[in-house]
């Protein structure tokens, strides 16, 4: 206790947080992933310093949170990271390309992650053939649509969907199947989604994204398509995840 006392005080620790919280607008970033804006008063360790003190001072490592998203994160009683806790530090672990050595106290004891398969976004607007693009490309691999699967919940069309509940079951599923693609197989995995936000961008952390501009079938576009069309590639551009335009 004495020694992480020591290390929330010292000169360089004060400095890193401000540029942190500077970074991320003073905002919460969990919070700003469901689309709230929370103001932030905290900085986590996303892989625990006292676990991972080769990643104490990374940057990437470290995200703003407001008070009541960093109590989610740990286990107050035994400090443990909690399910939300792991969940973050795996996502960070598919984007920096390395392994999640999960300690004592965590879920399943020590495990490593890794990722056998390259994974490919596949985006773009309604109607310009992205179901398609898969299907000529996919090779061995697996594809999972998720506009049509959360459309199939309600037995409709993929491109009529605009239900909120069954998008973010769809979401759900992906993320054991990931999982799943990891463990069973080593072949590539296309993910086909027409505008994905931020929180769907992380869960599927890609590799590779394609991007569909060009339309074949007419179909109504949304002024939110584009601007998270747009968003999918600055958050690309800053996490070296290379696009191609087809």
């Amino acid at each position: 206790m004495k020694q992480s006392d020591e290390f929330y005080k010292s000169s360089r620790w004060r400095h890193l947080r401000s540029v942190i919280l500077r970074r991320d607008g003073y905002m919460c970033q969990a919070s700003r992933r469901y689309g709230k804006r929370v103001p932030a008063d905290t900085v986590h360790h996303i892989f625990p310093r006292e676990e991972f003190p080769e990643y104490q001072w990374q940057p990437w490592n470290l995200i703003s949170l407001s008070a009541d998203a960093h109590n989610r994160m740990h286990d107050r009683v035994t400090n443990a990271l909690t399910k939300e806790g792991l969940e973050l530090m795996r996502r960070t672990a598919r984007r920096q390309g390395i392994k999640a050595q999960e300690t004592d106290g965590m879920e399943d004891g020590t495990m490593e992650e890794t990722r056998n398969a390259g994974r490919i976004l596949v985006c773009g607007y309604p109607g310009t053939g992205k179901s398609t693009w898969v299907r000529e490309h996919l090779g061995d691999g697996l594809a999972y649509d998720l506009d049509a699967i959360a459309a199939a919940f309600r037995l409709r069309a993929a491109h009529e969907e605009r239900h909120e509940a069954s998008r973010r079951m769809a979401n759900d599923l992906l993320h054991g199947f990931l999982h799943s693609v990891d463990e069973y197989t080593d072949s590539d995995v296309y993910v086909i989604r027409t505008a994905p936000g931020m929180e769907e961008l992380e869960e599927i952390a890609p590799d590779r994204v394609v991007m569909l501009l060009e339309r074949h079938v007419k179909r109504n576009e949304s002024a939110d398509a584009r601007e998270r069309l747009q968003s999918v590639a600055e958050w690309c551009e800053a996490n070296d995840v290379p696009v191609s335009y087809e």
